[in-house]
């Protein structure tokens, strides 16, 4: 049996692309990741996270979707979906573990959309913080985390440090603040975000 687990990272960004991680392993192989020290990648420290990232990759299939900002204007639920179903086609499983991306009661509703893009009928278990429950649903948010994590630091090549592009970030709130002064916003920013707007707005009466 083919079990695949799914997990996103870059969500609640106004930065950066939204990544999708899958990892695959086969029945009697859960074992093995736990022995590797999976866990939830948001548990894990930076320089954790990229130890174990080539270590899931060379014993166990692992892809991603990375959607970048401009692919993200649409309802982001519907755009994720569509992202875990190319993963799912992709990569053909019996079973699937993902972390659901919407609260408990919408479940069974996103289950049945992501059931509607698909080309096989896999068993599908798709729990909130799924993550900290399933290995293979936590090696694909290490995957998904270190694959954003990399865009990121290859953003702050280009613009400077703009940090890890959450609206908790000061250093992220400032790179907005100059491109709300400067009148442009590169392609690295999610425009329609609310933290993007409310900064728009406060310009006007500055």
């Amino acid at each position: 049996m083919k079990i695949l687990g799914l997990d996103e990272a870059g969500r609640g960004s106004v930065l950066g692309p939204l990544v999708i991680g899958a990892t695959m392993i086969h029945e009697g192989q859960a074992e093995a990741l736990g022995e590797l020290g999976v866990t939830d990648s948001k548990m894990l420290t930076r320089i954790q996270r990229e130890m174990l990232y080539p270590q899931i990759q060379g014993q166990f299939v692992s892809e991603t979707v990375v959607l970048e900002p401009d692919q993200l204007e649409e309802n982001l639920t519907q755009v994720e979906l569509k992202g875990l179903a190319k993963l799912i086609n992709l990569l053909k499983p019996d079973q699937v573990f993902l972390d659901a991306p919407v609260a408990p009661a919408g479940i069974p509703k996103f289950v049945a959309q992501l059931r509607s893009h698909l080309q096989s009928d896999p068993e599908i278990i798709a729990e909130n913080k799924a993550d900290l429950k399933y290995d293979v649903v936590a090696a694909a948010s290490i995957i998904a985390k270190v694959t954003r994590d990399q865009s990121m630091l290859d953003l702050q090549q280009h613009y400077g440090d703009l940090g890890w592009g959450y609206p908790g970030e000061p250093k992220t709130i400032e790179f907005l603040k100059k491109c709300v002064e400067d009148g442009n916003f590169p392609d690295c920013v999610r425009t329609r975000w609310a933290t993007v707007q409310k900064l728009k707005q406060r310009s006007l009466f500055d």
